[in-house]
């Protein structure tokens, strides 16, 4: 039987054996997938590290902070767009009051 290896990709013929088949092609691509590095094993090992947990907290506060940016820059590009092509001003107060939270007193 055919089997593709989970590691290399590369195809080969898997041994029958009493059990599950293998997913490797050989003793390298088991190797490389025991000590593969990922995310649940890092967490695993440096629950208790404050160094680590302070470097991660900073990471994810970082592309949080620059995520919310883009969503920020990209929602008033469309608002400026549909502004831009309002033809009158029945138009602009009716999107400025469906998209922009403004107090009473600024449409006076």
């Amino acid at each position: 039987m055919l089997v593709k290896c989970k590691i290399c990709g590369k195809e080969f013929e898997a041994e029958k054996t009493a059990g599950r088949v293998s997913g490797f092609c050989s003793e390298e691509c088991r190797r490389k997938a025991r000590t593969k590095v990922n995310t649940k094993s890092l967490l695993k090992r440096y629950h208790n590290d404050e160094e680590f947990r302070k470097k991660r907290i900073a990471d994810n506060v970082i592309g949080n902070r620059k995520r919310r940016e883009a969503r920020k820059e990209q929602a008033m590009q469309e608002l400026c767009e549909e502004l831009y092509n309002a033809k009158s001003s029945g138009d602009i107060r009716a999107i400025l009051e469906k998209k922009v939270r403004i107090k009473s007193q600024y449409y006076a």
